[in-house]
């Protein structure tokens, strides 16, 4: 049942054996306020890496369990009690004749928590599907490209990264939507896009909700990633990871080394400062990467230097009380971020950033009935962009010249409160009822500056066509008080329905409305078993306006010059735009609804069938207009249309094999002026007319295979599949307008790659580990990244900069 009465919790249950230390095996212990109470009757499960289950057992009346006798191998422990979150370990590796300890707490079911309410059987009963991805140890062995959370997403389906490296969820742009570290929004206030991320090792789990019709869940428009950071255990550990560099090699010829490609040394230390009351964990994560271009002539490349360091301290004042407290810093250095074959070293812009995020929660068990949470946090955010040089920037249908066009300074700070009521209530007819009722104060301070240098147009003879000078230097100022009201129930209403119903209301600060957002899902069980379930919704969403809205009349002016076929005699008088916000402006929002058919077969087989749309409204939009008067006006009149068909299968072979094989067809089209494309970090200099078209991520067909398989010799092979249509392409004019539809004119090449890793277990000192190799584009496949698109370039319709077969070895610690 739903309510966490913890003093009814006290039934007898089968108490773990300690098991013979020849034994290998898993024991522990379940407890609820951070380990202040320990919690008998929970369900523990464990499961191979397949995800196959091995075996189960209810924890003992004091809360402890044991698995005696597991082969060596990396195992997953869930834990479940009805009205407590769900518990999950992952990646514990078990070595021949040792005894792992693991310590599973399971927190009162709370606000910013997903709660999986379970039919008779276990079968969860959720409204939505969230997609969970593993973090730390997968990022660092699995067959991923790239070295943070957001590697994760591209391998679940209904997520692609953009041709510009942002990440997509449901067809959305990246700053529509939101990432959450525990509960706090951690996205830059003043753009929208992320802010900062964590040292893999504090990333306990990363969840991504895409369609969340719990009302907790705010300020965006296409999806919410959730980052619940790893806390210190009770056994002291101190792991040392990465400490092997990777050497940068000529592409001509492999074995001239040119330097280091990549280093990133990271250290993980966590355990009790006081036994059973407070605890300690601290992750810092040095990372050194370069990024090579193979077809920029001589050895280009983007390089990225960065530190982050992050720290918790839990501490458990009472059996009712607890408190936590987080500290993370993020400097990041970024060379050359928009490298490509247009925009090559000199003409490519550099990203610093800094900044710190400070939090402090308290969890307050008022009854056995009743949890309240709160949480502050405060943020500081810093950014500088700029080039390499102050040159006048040259478009040529060849390629950029000079140096990047535009300077900025930003700055901001964050101060945010969130707090909690749940509480359950349970009737003979009414069924069980979890209610959540909160609020979320958010005030932001933004300042910055902004100097752009003049812009050339050239056509492929290098005649000038047009060319763009930008008023002085300007500064912004904006600040934002937002406020969100939330009351939501999760209500069971017998062990085969369960409905979420809920509502929100966001004030924002920016537009200064009002926005009331209803939403309504449920899940049905259509067999008792479990083996059939119907689940569904539809809600709104309101997106968070960035601050940079509000600061856009301050940006720069640009006056325009037009230029005859001799590249010397102006055609007409300039013509100065001004930036305006146009009149009756609204907060972005998207109506989202899915249906969902989920069948399991057997114990080895499943299926999936989701059906989804998102319709944006009101989204941020920029179109150059001469009447009354010549501006680059923003107004909030974009729409976006995405509709997708899911198709997924699982076949497993329980401690052997495990494969899911997921087909999507989507259709993605939307205004394509949008905002952040020219007024954030990288702008582009040259804002055309708006046009209504296929979004720049449209991919109508995707094929993904993952896939994880035990073979001899204790060796797991996890494979990774990506086959889908290439994105859209535009043409282009001398002049660099459009020439037809935009996003019309073909597509790239069909995109396809094979990435995979191997991996061990094996003894190392003190310490279990996973040794191994990744393999990314095994195939060699030509994805390229740039493409000639100027009518009279003698390169028209060749594309260039492939990402290059990739091989890593890798020697990863677990802790002791």
């Amino acid at each position: 049942m739903l309510v966490p009465a913890i003093a009814a919790a006290q039934t007898p249950a089968p108490t773990a054996q300690a098991a013979p230390e020849r034994d290998t095996g898993i024991h522990g212990k379940t407890t609820t306020q951070d380990g202040a109470v320990s919690l008998p009757g929970v369900i523990v499960t464990v499961l191979d890496r397949a995800g196959a289950t091995v075996a189960e057992m209810i924890s003992g009346g004091d809360g402890t369990f044991g698995f005696p006798t597991l082969s060596p191998g990396a195992y997953t422990v869930r834990a479940f009690l009805d009205g407590f979150a769900q518990a999950v370990k992952q990646s514990i590796i078990v070595a021949g004749g040792q005894w792992i300890d693991v310590k599973i707490d399971l927190p009162i079911a709370k606000i910013n928590e997903r709660v999986d309410v379970q039919a008779s059987r276990g079968v969860p009963l959720e409204a939505s599907s969230p997609l969970t991805a593993g973090a730390g140890l997968t990022l660092e062995v699995g067959p991923l490209k790239g070295d943070n959370f957001d590697a994760l997403l591209p391998a679940l389906p209904g997520i692609l990264r953009s041709q510009d490296g942002h990440v997509s969820i449901k067809g959305a742009t990246a700053t529509q939507s939101s990432v959450q570290i525990n509960s706090t929004n951690v996205t830059d206030p003043s753009t929208g896009n992320l802010g900062f991320d964590l040292p893999n090792d504090a990333v306990d789990s990363v969840e991504v909700q895409t369609n969340p019709y719990a009302a907790e869940y705010g300020r965006f428009s296409s999806g919410v990633t959730v980052l619940n950071t790893t806390r210190g255990g009770a056994r002291w550990s101190f792991v040392p990871n990465g400490f092997i560099p990777r050497f940068y090699r000529s592409k001509d010829n492999w074995w001239d080394i040119l330097g280091i490609r990549s280093f990133r040394p990271r250290l993980s230390l966590g355990g009790p400062i006081v036994n059973d009351k407070v605890f300690l964990f601290n992750s810092v994560l040095y990372r050194y990467v370069k990024t090579p271009f193979p077809d920029l002539p001589g050895e280009q490349n983007t390089k990225v230097t960065e530190l982050k360091t992050f720290t918790r301290v839990d501490a458990n004042v009472s059996p009712r009380q607890t408190l936590n407290f987080t500290v993370a810093t993020f400097p990041q250095q970024m060379d050359r971020a928009n490298l490509g074959q247009f925009n090559q070293s000199l003409v490519a812009s550099n990203f610093e950033q800094n900044g710190f995020n400070v939090t402090g929660s308290q969890d307050i068990v008022v009854s056995d009935r009743t949890l309240v949470q709160s949480t502050a946090a405060v943020k500081r955010y810093g950014v500088r962009i700029a080039g390499n040089g102050s040159a006048d920037m040259t478009i040529t249908p060849e390629g950029n010249t000079g140096n990047y066009f535009n300077r900025q300074e930003r700055d901001s700070t964050t101060y945010q409160f969130v707090t909690s009521l749940t509480t359950t209530r349970r009737g003979k007819r009414t069924g069980e009822h979890l209610l959540k009722f909160g609020a979320d104060l958010l005030r932001v301070d933004y300042t910055g500056t902004s100097d752009s240098s003049p812009v050339n147009v050239r056509r492929a003879d290098l005649t000038l066509a047009s060319r763009l000078v930008f008023s002085g230097p300007t500064v912004q100022e904006q600040n934002s008080t937002e406020m969100a009201l939330v009351a939501q129930d999760h209500w069971r209403l017998s062990d085969r329905a369960t409905a979420e119903l809920g509502s929100r209301v966001d004030y924002d600060g920016v537009l200064e409305r009002f926005n009331f957002t209803p939403r309504a899902g449920g899940a049905v069980s259509l067999r008792g078993d479990g083996s059939m379930i119907l689940r569904g919704g539809m809600g709104l969403f309101f997106e968070r306006t960035p601050l940079n809205v509000g600061a856009f009349p301050s940006f720069e002016a640009r006056t325009i010059t037009d230029f005859a076929s001799d590249g010397k005699t102006i055609v007409g008088s300039p013509v100065t735009y001004v930036n305006r916000l146009a009149a009756g402006m609204q907060t972005p929002y998207s109506r989202i609804w899915n249906l969902e058919f989920d069948q399991r077969l057997n114990d080895r087989v499943s299926f999936k069938l989701n059906r989804l749309e998102r319709a944006g409204h009101r989204e941020f939009i920029v179109d150059p207009t001469l009447t009354p008067t010549p501006a680059i006006v923003l107004s909030t009149t974009g729409e976006t249309r995405y509709q997708e068909t899911e198709v997924s299968a699982r076949w497993t072979v329980p401690g052997h094999a495990d494969t899911t094989v997921s087909y999507v067809f989507s259709r993605d089209r939307s205004d394509l002026n949008t905002y952040d494309l020219y007024f954030g970090n990288n702008r582009d200099p040259l804002v055309r007319p708006n046009e209504y078209g296929p979004a720049p991520v449209d991919a109508p067909h995707r094929i993904l295979i993952r896939g994880g398989y035990d073979l001899p010799a204790k060796i797991r092979f996890d494979p990774l599949i990506d086959l889908r249509s290439g994105f859209p392409l535009s043409t282009l004019a001398q002049d660099q307008s459009y020439v037809g539809g935009r996003n019309q004119a073909g597509r790239y090449p069909t995109f396809f790659s094979f990435d995979f890793s191997a991996s061990r277990p094996v003894k190392v000192w003190k310490y279990t580990a996973t040794i191994g190799v990744r393999m990314f584009d095994a195939f060699g496949t030509f994805n390229p990244r740039d493409a000639w698109r100027t009518l009279g370039s003698p390169n028209f319709g060749r594309f260039a900069n492939g990402v290059p077969r990739d091989f890593q070895t890798f020697v990863e610690l677990g802790r002791r």
